[in-house]
């Protein structure tokens, strides 16, 4: 939804969202889940039942088979790739075997930033290049595949986090099919943003979730694993999780996973598309010449995300200028210790540094309508005169 929090427009979805409606109410009532669902006592049961009632729902809504996969908890996607990833480099090590992850340049830090650690165990990363508009060509990835030596770990992203393009969720089953590579689907952002979103792709090797981005708790996600898939695990301890993922299991932020998919149950794509399309039509509009829509020719892009650039206009301004005209937005570049760093995403796309600097992105929430847009754009409207 376009949260409207005291006067304000929450635009930044793809970042953290707001809890779910049914998120809220649980929270409201406190009969909150306290005990260790491992324990044997009556208030450690009941928190196993809320948790087992979430583990069925999620394989449920996903329309995996726990026959065929794992489900797994864990403190969300960065601990999640990488504990499948590094969790599969050192089982290759033990049989004195390389890894060789793939992915692409336009990827999320978390997965970017393992190429060091990798390394450092005697792995490689293979950067694959995507195109201007962010999508990936096929044919050349499958046949640097094909070259590389080493197991293939694919990490392929169905949606962009920064900039909202999207990769056809059939091209990660060709690719799979024509060179026999492992696939991890980097599915942290696609939950109510992406049509087919709980349709997985039964043929892949691994999924990995964030719950705070579709309305549940922070500092929990979870992952599919395909069974038969051997990976060393990233925390060892009490043996919980059948071993795969140790540590006492984060009962309410489990249980929350559930109340927040079944907001989403009744969600209607289309109407955030149409909402999307008119902000898109009058933001362009106000940028004449001076700024354009990242990825806008990709074939495909998720209903809920847009992410534009004004050339020489350095984005963390922007930011600001918009937070005082009450709207929550991101920017594609980080801040560290002063410095504005351009968008590692825009440039992995052929960016120059000083446009990858400018980029903003926008993203709305399950309840934004068209409705909303012309007051969205009004405020829009008053920094951007300002600014360009």
């Amino acid at each position: 939804m376009e949260k409207l929090t005291s006067k304000r427009h929450y635009l930044d979805f793809n970042a953290t969202s707001p809890f779910a409606p049914s998120v809220s109410e649980w929270l409201a009532k406190g009969d909150l889940l306290f005990a260790n669902p491992s324990s044997v006592h009556a208030t450690g049961k009941r928190g196993r039942k809320f948790l087992n009632e979430a583990r069925s729902y999620i394989y449920k809504t996903f329309q995996l088979d726990p026959k065929d996969f794992h489900l797994i908890f864990h403190s969300g996607a960065s601990e999640g790739v990488n504990a499948l990833v590094k969790g599969r480099a050192l089982t290759l090590m033990e049989d004195s075997k390389k890894l060789n992850f793939f992915r692409s340049a336009s990827d999320h830090s978390s997965v970017r930033n393992m190429e060091s650690d990798l390394e450092l165990l005697g792995h490689t990363m293979t950067i694959f290049p995507v195109l201007e508009t962010g999508e990936i060509d096929v044919d050349a990835l499958i046949k640097m595949i094909k070259k590389a030596k080493g197991e293939v770990l694919l990490n392929f992203t169905p949606m962009n986090n920064e900039t909202g393009v999207c990769w056809d969720w059939s091209l990660a089953s060709k690719i799979k099919k024509e060179t026999g590579c492992l696939v991890h689907m980097d599915t942290v952002q696609t939950v109510g943003k992406v049509p087919g979103w709980n349709n997985l792709d039964s043929e892949m090797d691994l999924f990995t979730y964030s719950a705070h981005k579709f309305g549940a708790l922070k500092g929990v996600g979870f992952s599919f694993i395909k069974k038969g898939f051997k990976f060393r695990p990233f925390i060892s301890g009490g043996g919980q999780q059948g071993g795969l993922r140790s540590g006492t299991e984060n009962t309410m932020g489990i249980y929350s996973i559930k109340l927040a998919l079944e907001d989403l149950e009744n969600e209607d794509l289309a109407l955030i598309q149409e909402a999307k399309d008119l902000f898109e039509e009058k933001l362009k509009a106000l940028l004449g010449d001076k700024g354009h829509i990242v990825g806008e020719k990709a074939k495909f892009r998720a209903v809920n995300t847009t992410s534009f650039i004004t050339p020489g206009k350095i984005s963390q301004n922007t930011a600001i200028q918009l937070d005082m005209a009450g709207v929550d937005i991101s920017t594609g570049s980080a801040c560290s210790s002063g410095a504005v760093i351009p968008s590692k995403v825009l440039q992995g796309m052929g960016y120059s540094d000083e446009d990858a600097m400018s980029a903003v992105r926008v993203s709305f929430g399950p309840e934004f309508k068209v409705d909303q847009v012309d007051d969205i754009i009004e405020k829009f409207k008053k920094v951007l005169n300002k600014i360009l």
